[in-house]
C-alpha cells in the first residue's frame, strides 16, 4: 500500500475503536478524509433483513431489465463524476477502498428496496402510513444527510430522473397493491455508475437489441456472449443463435438488424456523419439474414457495401434486406431505394418491391417482384396453397416449424414472369385451433380412463400429461380436444396453484447460474424442486414449465432439453400496460391475427398464448380473460364449427342461449367459432358469449408488381390479375401506368379486397415486356427509357424537386448523386 492508504486504514482503526469523527479526519487530505467520512455513516445505517421471496423477485427483475437493456447506454462523464473517474484511474490502490465502500452502499440501496417489498409484520401493518416512526424518522434523517454529504443537497433531483417509475397501477393475485411496491426498480441508478460510457464515434458501432444469445469473436478467435449494449470496431464478428437477433447502429444513424442464426463481420468502418466526410461501411453476411436501414447521403462518394459468399450488394440510401443460405444461395431484397447487387463482374440494379438470388458461382438473376402475406394452409407438398394462393416450392424454400393443412402460416415469396407464385420462406403462427377446449373446476374424481370436475366427465389416456400433485378437491386447469362423438379428451390436467400462475414455453438458453436461468428474455428462477432434464447448456432449445409466484418470479418446475415442438408459449399473468402490451413482466407484440377479449384492460388477469418468433420476438396469438377461472361457476372454453344455430350445435355440442347470451355479429353456420358456456344446474351447456374465432378473410398479401394500364376504377397489373378498386381504397401517390405499386390485397373466398396501394415509383417510356429483363436495371428492360426521380441538388438537400431524366442519366449520374427513384415525397 501506498503512503495514503496506510493513513486511511489508521484512521479507520480509530474509527473503530471510537474515536469520534472529527479527530480521526484531523490531517487527513480531503480525498482521503471524504471515504472516512462515508465509512462513520455506514456505521449508523441498520441493514434491514429481507424475505428470500423478495430476493429473489427483485433479483429477476434486475437481471430482465438488464437483459433487456432498460437502461440507455450513459453519458460520457462530467463535473464531479469526470473528476471522480479521473482520480479512480490515478489512485488505483486506493480505488480498492472505494470499491469496496460503494459495494456496501449498493447493498444498502438494494436493501432498502427489498425492505419495501418484504412482508411487514401485523403491527407495522396497522400504522398511519402518513406518521412514520421514531425509527424511520430517524433512518430517513441519516440516508438524506448521507446522501446530501455524498452528491450535494440538489443531487434528489438527479436522483429522481434518473430512476423511472415502473409500470401502471395494478394489484396482483394475492391481492397487494402493485403500486405499494416502490417505483423504481433499483438497477436502474447503480449501472449507470458502475459501467463505463460506451466508445462512440464513425469507427465504432454499437451492439443492441440483443434477444437471445449474442457472440462477438475475440482476437484470440474464441467467442464472448454478450448481453448489454457494446462498442464494436472493424475487423469485429457477430453470431446470433436460435430465436436471437441484434443490431448495429454505426454513428451516422444507419443500423443493421442481425436475425437468428447469423453470422456477420465488420470489414471496413468510417460512418462519418453528412457534412463530416464520406460514410464507408462494408460488412460480409456468412450465413442467416439482416435488414439494413442505411441513412441517406447526398455525395457522390459515401458506400454502404453488404458482401455475402457469392456476391456483393451496394446502397447509398436504401432499406434492404440480404439472405444467406446453408447451400451459399444469396437473396438481396430492396424495402425502399436501389441496391446494386453483383457477382462475376455482372451488376443488376434491384428497385423496391424487388428480390435477386445469387447462385453460388453464378452471376444474380435478373430480379422480380416480392409477394409476402399470411393464411391458412390449404395444400402443402411440392405446392403450397396459402390463403387462396397457390405458392411453388424449390430447394431454397425455408420452412419453419413444421405448418401443418389448416394452420395458419406467413409467407415471404416472388412473381415469376407468368404470374405464377414462389415461396421463399413459409413460417408457422399458429396451429389450427378446431376442436380444442380448455376448462377450469375441482376434481371430484379421479379414474385411470376418466376425470369428473364436477358435473363435467373429461377423458384421459396414456398421451395425456397429468401433474402428478393433483388430488381430490384441487383446481386445475384443463386443456384437450373434442371428439368427433362430443366427447371431452384432456391433453393437459395442470394444477392451479393458489399462490401461483402457470406458465409454459419453448426458447433459448442464454445463461445458466445456480438460482437464475436465462431464458429467451426471462429470468426462470431454479430450486431443489426444479427437474432439469437432458443436460441443456447455453444455446439449447429448451421447453420450460412451472409458475409465476405472487413476487413475479417465473419459478421453473421442468426444465427439458431436445424438445422438437415449436417455440411457442403460455402462461398466465396480470396485464401491466396495453400500448405496449406487458404481461407479468414480459413484453408482448400482436399484429392484425392476435384474439384479444375486448373486455381486457389494465390489471385483468389473462392466459396468454403464442409463438417466439425466430428473431425471439414474443408474438401473441390469444390474449383471453381468466376473470371467470375459480369461481362457482364451471366455464368451459372451446373451438369449433358452427353446425346449426337453432338449436344451438357447436361440434356435436347442443348449446343453450340465455337472455344475456353475447351472441357476436356475422354468424353463419359452417365457420370456426370460440365458445364459452357455463355448466347449468340440469346438466346443459349454456352460452356465456359466442364469436367467430378467425378474421373472415382466408389470407391477406402485399404484392410488389408494375402498372401497365389504369382504367377508371380497374388497374392492369404485370404478373397479376387485373383489380378493381372500390370506393374505400386508400392510395398513396399517383397511380398512373408503369407506376411501381404496393398493393394490400385480402382474399375472401372467390371475393378479392384492396385495401391499400403505394406508389413507390415511376417509370417512363418503358416498352410492355413484363419483369426486368436486363442488368441495366430498367423496369421494361428498354434502356432509351426516361425515368422520373427526386433529385436533390449539391449541398442544398432542401430544394429537392421531381424532374424525368434519360436512363442512362440516371444510372451514370443522378444515381451515384444521392438521387432517388420516383417522385419526391
Amino acid at each position: 500500500m501506498n503512503e495514503l492508504d496506510d493513513l486511511l486504514q489508521a484512521h479507520l482503526v480509530q474509527l473503530e475503536a471510537g474515536e469520534p469523527l472529527d479527530d480521526a479526519l484531523t490531517e487527513l487530505p480531503d480525498e482521503t478524509a471524504f471515504i472516512l467520512a462515508v465509512a462513520a455513516e455506514l456505521k449508523q445505517v441498520t441493514l434491514p433483513e429481507p424475505s428470500e421471496t423478495a430476493v429473489v423477485a427483485h433479483r429477476a427483475a434486475a437481471v430482465r431489465a438488464a437483459q433487456q437493456q432498460a437502461i440507455a447506454a450513459p453519458p460520457p462523464a462530467t463535473g464531479w463524476l469526470a473528476a471522480l473517474l479521473a482520480w479512480w484511474r490515478s489512485h488505483q490502490a486506493l480505488a480498492w477502498g472505494v470499491t469496496a465502500v460503494a459495494a456496501v452502499l449498493l447493498v444498502l440501496f438494494l436493501g432498502s428496496l427489498l425492505n419495501r417489498g418484504a412482508d411487514t409484520s401485523a403491527t407495522v401493518a396497522e400504522q398511519d402510513e402518513t406518521s412514520p416512526t421514531q425509527q424511520e424518522q430517524e433512518n430517513e434523517s441519516t440516508n438524506d444527510s448521507l446522501w446530501d454529504r455524498l452528491f450535494g443537497p440538489d443531487s434528489e433531483d438527479f436522483a429522481e430522473d434518473t430512476i423511472s417509475p415502473s409500470a401502471a397501477e395494478a394489484t396482483d393475485s394475492s391481492g397487494t397493491d402493485v403500486a405499494a411496491v416502490e417505483d423504481d426498480p433499483g438497477f436502474r441508478l447503480y449501472l449507470p455508475i458502475l459501467v463505463d460510457p460506451l466508445q462512440v464515434g464513425p469507427q465504432t458501432a454499437v451492439l443492441g437489441d440483443l434477444q437471445g444469445v449474442v457472440s462477438v469473436q475475440e482476437p484470440d478467435g474464441s467467442w464472448q456472449q454478450v448481453s448489454y449494449l457494446s462498442s464494436v470496431v472493424a475487423g469485429s464478428r457477430v453470431r446470433t443463435g436460435a430465436l436471437s437477433s441484434a443490431s448495429l447502429t454505426f454513428f451516422d444513424g444507419s443500423v443493421a438488424k442481425i436475425g437468428p442464426d447469423s453470422e456477420l463481420s465488420i470489414d471496413t468502418l468510417n460512418a462519418q456523419r453528412q457534412g463530416e466526410g464520406f460514410r464507408t461501411v462494408v460488412l460480409s453476411q456468412w450465413r442467416g439474414d439482416s435488414t439494413h436501414d442505411v441513412q441517406f447521403r447526398n455525395d457522390g462518394g459515401s458506400r454502404y457495401e453488404v458482401q455475402s459468399p457469392s456476391g456483393t450488394g451496394v446502397a447509398r440510401g436504401t432499406t434492404f434486406h440480404v439472405l444467406v443460405l446453408p447451400d451459399l444461395t444469396s437473396r438481396y431484397s430492396v424495402l425502399e431505394g436501389r441496391v446494386d447487387v453483383t457477382s462475376i463482374n455482372v451488376t443488376v440494379s434491384v428497385l423496391a418491391g424487388q428480390l435477386s438470388t445469387i447462385l453460388a458461382d453464378a452471376p444474380p438473376a435478373a430480379p422480380v417482384f416480392q409477394v409476402n402475406g399470411q393464411g391458412e394452409v390449404t395444400a402443402i407438398g411440392e405446392t403450397w396453397a396459402i390463403g387462396g394462393q397457390t405458392f411453388a416450392t424449390h430447394d431454397q424454400t425455408v420452412i419453419v416449424g413444421n405448418p401443418q393443412v389448416g394452420d395458419w402460416v406467413t409467407v415471404q415469396g416472388h412473381l415469376l414472369d407468368d404470374g405464377s407464385k414462389v415461396a421463399d420462406l413459409i413460417v408457422l403462427m399458429r396451429e389450427l385451433p378446431q376442436n380444442l377446449f380448455s376448462l377450469t373446476a375441482v376434481v371430484t374424481e379421479i379414474g385411470p380412463e376418466q376425470w369428473s370436475l364436477g358435473a363435467v366427465v373429461v377423458q384421459v389416456n396414456e398421451d395425456t400429461a397429468v401433474d402428478p400433485a393433483i388430488e381430490l378437491d384441487d383446481w386445475v386447469r384443463v386443456t384437450g380436444v373434442i371428439r368427433a362423438d362430443g366427447t371431452l379428451l384432456a391433453q393437459q390436467i395442470q394444477l392451479l396453484v393458489v399462490d401461483g400462475m402457470p406458465f409454459e414455453f419453448t426458447g433459448v438458453v442464454q445463461a445458466i447460474a445456480s438460482e437464475l436461468w436465462q431464458i429467451s428474455g426471462i429470468a426462470v428462477a431454479v430450486d431443489d424442486s426444479t427437474e432439469i432434464k437432458n443436460s441443456p447448456a447455453v444455446g439449447d432449445i429448451v421447453k420450460v414449465e412451472g409458475i409465476i409466484t405472487p413476487e413475479g418470479v417465473w419459478l421453473a418446475s421442468e426444465i427439458k432439453a431436445g424438445d422438437d415442438g415449436a417455440a411457442a408459449f403460455e402462461f398466465t399473468g396480470l396485464v401491466e400496460t396495453i400500448d405496449p402490451w406487458v404481461v407479468a413482466g414480459i413484453a408482448l407484440v400482436t399484429d392484425e391475427w392476435t384474439e384479444v377479449d375486448t373486455a381486457v384492460v389494465p390489471g385483468s388477469l389473462v392466459k396468454v398464448e403464442g409463438v417466439i418468433l425466430p428473431d425471439g420476438t414474443w408474438l401473441a396469438r390469444e390474449i383471453k380473460l381468466l376473470d371467470e377461472a375459480l369461481t362457482d361457476e364451471t366455464i368451459i372454453r372451446f373451438t369449433g364449427i358452427l353446425e346449426s344455430m337453432d338449436p344451438w350445435v357447436v361440434n356435436g355440442i347442443a348449446l343453450i342461449a340465455a337472455d344475456d347470451a353475447q351472441l357476436a355479429e356475422g354468424l353463419v353456420v359452417g365457420i370456426l367459432v370460440e365458445v364459452a358456456a357455463r355448466l347449468t344446474v340440469d346438466g346443459m351447456w349454456e352460452i356465456v358469449w359466442i364469436r367467430q374465432l378467425l378474421p373472415p378473410t382466408t389470407g391477406c398479401f402485399t404484392v410488389h408488381t408494375r402498372v401497365t394500364v389504369v382504367n377508371g376504377t380497374q388497374i392492369t397489373l404485370v404478373n397479376w390479375p387485373t383489380l378493381t378498386l372500390g370506393d374505400d381504397v386508400q392510395i398513396e401517390g399517383t397511380l398512373v401506368p408503369n407506376s411501381i405499386i404496393s398493393v394490400q390485397i385480402c382474399l375472401t373466398g372467390d371475393v378479392t379486397l384492396v385495401t391499400h396501394i403505394v406508389v413507390i415509383q415511376i417509370i417512363v417510356n418503358v416498352t410492355d415486356s413484363g419483369s426486368n429483363t436486363g442488368s441495366g436495371g430498367n423496369q421494361g428492360g428498354d434502356p432509351g427509357g426516361r425515368v422520373t426521380i427526386c433529385h436533390y441538388p449539391p449541398g442544398n438537400p432542401s430544394a429537392r424537386h421531381t424532374i424525368t431524366v434519360d436512363w442512362p442519366a440516371w444510372v451514370n449520374a443522378h444515381s451515384g448523386h444521392g438521387d432517388t427513384l420516383g417522385p419526391c415525397p
